[in-house]
């Protein structure tokens, strides 16, 4: 079994999320989640989605655990028709990894700290699914019980922050575009095991020349597992029909 495809496998997965973000995003005002501009930002959010189906562009992932920075993995990224995201690897053959070597005792305990290290990242994908994409129904019941608070994140943009979103004592803040209301970055604070257990995500979006809003840089953190999972969206283009 090789540690790189154990990770693949799981960090890839954490892909939809990602891009589940930018219709939703764009549909909440910070000035007045429920008011006028709902209908205006659900308006652009349908244009954003069209905009971005029509696109391909070149997905790299960048795994690091345990201080041991994991061979980046590259992807075609496209819509097809029905709507789902497909990733097709760039190399199928590229960094095939190496076989596990030694005795075995020196396999069984290689295969064991393979198995500790995938649980751990398909747990960190479990708790950012908590996150990503964001729920609506929840955001919305998270707006009812006050648990949302609207005021100025970065100098140059909007926050809405919203405690307890998915688990107890955990934080998902919005920055917006003070005068588009466009999303910039999204950051969620929470935890896997234990508040002792952190967990961060740190989504930056930005804007292709038609005005295509897209996310562009997401990285997860698990400083107590020792896991950092970069991905950058870049290249992008309209296939050829």
């Amino acid at each position: 079994m090789r540690l790189h495809k154990v990770l693949l496998r799981v960090s890839t997965a954490l892909v939809p999320l990602v891009f589940g973000c930018v219709v939703w995003a764009q549909t909440t005002s910070p000035s007045d989640p429920q008011g006028p501009n709902s209908q205006m930002l659900q308006q652009f959010a349908a244009q954003n989605a069209a905009q971005l189906h029509a696109y391909q562009w070149i997905e790299t992932t960048s795994t690091t655990v345990q201080g041991h920075a994991m061979p980046a993995q590259k992807f075609i990224c496209r819509f097809a028709p029905d709507g789902t995201l497909t990733r097709t690897p760039l190399d199928p053959q590229q960094n095939p990894g190496q076989q596990m070597k030694g005795g075995p005792l020196m396999k069984m305990m290689e295969q064991k700290k393979m198995g500790e290290i995938k649980d751990e990242m398909t747990q960190v994908h479990q708790v950012a699914a908590l996150y990503l994409p964001l729920n609506p129904e929840k955001f919305q019941e998270a707006m009812q019980n006050n648990q949302v608070n609207v005021g100025r994140g970065d100098p140059s943009a909007n926050a809405i922050s919203v405690s307890d979103y998915a688990k107890s004592g955990d934080q998902l803040t919005l920055n917006l575009n003070p005068t588009t209301q466009q999303i910039q970055s999204i950051s969620v604070k929470t935890s896997l095991d234990t508040p002792d257990d952190p967990l961060t995500i740190a989504m930056q979006f930005s804007k292709l020349e038609d005005g295509t809003v897209y996310p562009s840089v997401t990285t997860i953190q698990a400083p107590s597992k020792k896991i950092s999972i970069t991905t950058l969206s870049s290249d992008f283009s309209k296939p050829v029909q």
